[in-house]
C-alpha cells in the first residue's frame, strides 16, 4: 500500500488525496523542495517538483 504524503517530507500521494490538499502540497514542494509522486490506483501518473 503506497504511504501516505504527509507535510514533513514528500512522498506518494493518491489522486484523491492530491485533489483535496494540492494547494497545500504545492506550497509545501516550494517551502522544502520535497517531492510527491501523484498516484492512481496505485499507479503513478504524475510527480510533483
Amino acid at each position: 500500500m503506497p504511504r501516505r504524503a504527509s507535510t514533513s517530507g514528500g512522498g506518494r500521494v493518491a489522486a484523491a488525496e492530491f485533489k483535496a490538499r494540492c494547494l497545500e502540497l504545492m506550497d509545501h514542494v516550494r517551502e522544502t523542495g520535497a517531492e510527491y509522486v501523484v498516484t492512481k490506483h496505485g499507479t503513478p501518473v504524475a510527480r510533483l517538483v
